[in-house]
C-alpha cells in the first residue's frame, strides 16, 4: 500500500544518473522522491569532484526495504567522489509502522564511496532529522546503530 513503483527511481539535484564528469558544482535545491536520492546525483559510475550539496533532501515515501538517501550520491557502482562536501539537511519522514526490519541507507556522502579508487577527502557538516515516526519504534537508536547509516549529526 505504501510502496511505490520504480518510476523515477533515481533522483539527484544535478542529474539522476552520472556516467561522466561532474565538477565544481553546488546544489542548493530542495529534493524529494525516488528510491535512490542523492544531493548531486542519484546514481554515479563517473567522477564527481569538488561539488557541494547545501540544500535539503526530504524522504517521504518508502519505495523498497532498502532505499538509499545520501547527501552527495545515492547509488554508486564505479567512478569516484573526491573533495565534495555535504552541508545540507536530510529529513526522514517515513513512518516505520510495520517493523524494525526496514533499513533505508542514509548517509552524508555515499554508503560505499571510500571503497572506490580515487575517492575521498569529503566533508560532512550536514544534519539529519527524523520526523513523524511511529513512537513505539526507537528509530534514533536503530538509525545510529546500523553500520550503513550516518552516525553523526542526527537530530
Amino acid at each position: 500500500e505504501n510502496e511505490r513503483s520504480n518510476a523515477g527511481a533515481m533522483v539527484g539535484g544535478i542529474v539522476a544518473c552520472n556516467y561522466g564528469l561532474i565538477e565544481m558544482c553546488t546544489c542548493s535545491s530542495y529534493i524529494q522522491g525516488g528510491k535512490v536520492i542523492g544531493g548531486i546525483a542519484g546514481y554515479n559510475s563517473g567522477s564527481i569532484i569538488d561539488c557541494t550539496f547545501d540544500g535539503a533532501i526530504s524522504y517521504n515515501v518508502k519505495y523498497t526495504e532498502n532505499d538509499i538517501i545520501s547527501g552527495i550520491v545515492g547509488e554508486m557502482t564505479g567512478g569516484k567522489i573526491y573533495n565534495c562536501a555535504f552541508s545540507g539537511n536530510i529529513y526522514i519522514n517515513v513512518k516505520d509502522w510495520e517493523n524494525r526490519e526496514y533499513a533505508p541507507y542514509v548517509n552524508a556522502i555515499n554508503k560505499d564511496y571510500l571503497s572506490f579508487a580515487g575517492s575521498g577527502n569529503c566533508i560532512n557538516n550536514g544534519k539529519f532529522y527524523i520526523n513523524t515516526l511511529n513512537p513505539s519504534v526507537t528509530w534514533r537508536s536503530w538509525f545510529v546503530k546500523h553500520e550503513h547509516n550516518q552516525r553523526k549529526n542526527v537530530e
